[in-house]
């Protein structure tokens, strides 16, 4: 029977959010309809399930198909996530005026593909928020190398070794002192967080938090 149920949901959402087509669900339904992943711990926030057909579809839209209703979706989403969490951390943990960076991308990646998707959904978010509560940076920490698709990599010292040193500062002056945001799409084992984070503590900055789309 609970499976009988659950082709039946997908089915419904196979009619709602076509693969081929933009999506126009609204948000409440996304929200109603996706479940949260276990806590991350780490200062790591994320939004979705990436086991979740519809977190995955979502993500899937914005990553590879540059669908602007997919990021604006996750950006509503994830903005409210980070007000939610800031009125905590300004006052419990002094985290004040953070600057959101997003992942960046190898110079190789970003020419074949064209557009950084977290780019994309720091705009999205910042144009909620109109630099209320926070502030962003996109050319403070670049991706000096180009690394194998970290998916294709079975554990996680591989996954540290393939992203060991391929990212720097290149604005020190933006970073340091300052509280930080890591905005990404999709959390696996960590790696990319970790490395960068411990490069931007290494620049001095002060806390560092991370919100991603899905786990």
């Amino acid at each position: 029977m609970n499976d009988l149920i659950k082709k039946l949901r997908e089915g419904f959402l196979d009619f709602l959010f076509p693969q081929k087509s933009p999506t126009n669900l609204p948000t409440e339904i996304i929200l109603r309809e996706l479940k949260k992943p276990d806590d991350l711990g780490g200062n790591i926030v994320a939004l979705f399930d990436y086991g979740e057909k519809l977190s995955k579809k979502l993500i899937w839209e914005m990553k590879y198909k540059n669908n602007g209703k997919a990021a604006k979706i996750l950006a509503e989403v994830m903005y409210a996530q980070i007000i939610n969490c800031l009125n905590d951390w300004v006052m419990f943990e002094n985290f004040h005026n953070p600057i959101l960076i997003p992942v960046p991308l190898s110079k190789e990646k970003l020419e074949k593909r064209g557009y950084n998707q977290t780019e994309i959904l720091v705009q999205e978010i910042m144009a909620i928020d109109k630099e209320d509560n926070l502030k962003y940076e996109f050319g403070a920490v670049e991706k000096v190398r180009e690394t194998r698709d970290q998916s294709s990599l079975k554990t996680k010292t591989d996954r540290l070794k393939n992203l060991k040193d391929c990212f720097k500062i290149t604005a020190l002056e933006k970073v340091k002192g300052r509280n930080i945001i890591i905005i990404d799409d999709v959390y696996t084992t960590g790696a990319t967080i970790k490395e960068i984070k411990k490069i931007l503590k290494k620049a001095g900055a002060k806390k560092i938090k991370a919100f991603v789309a899905a786990h």
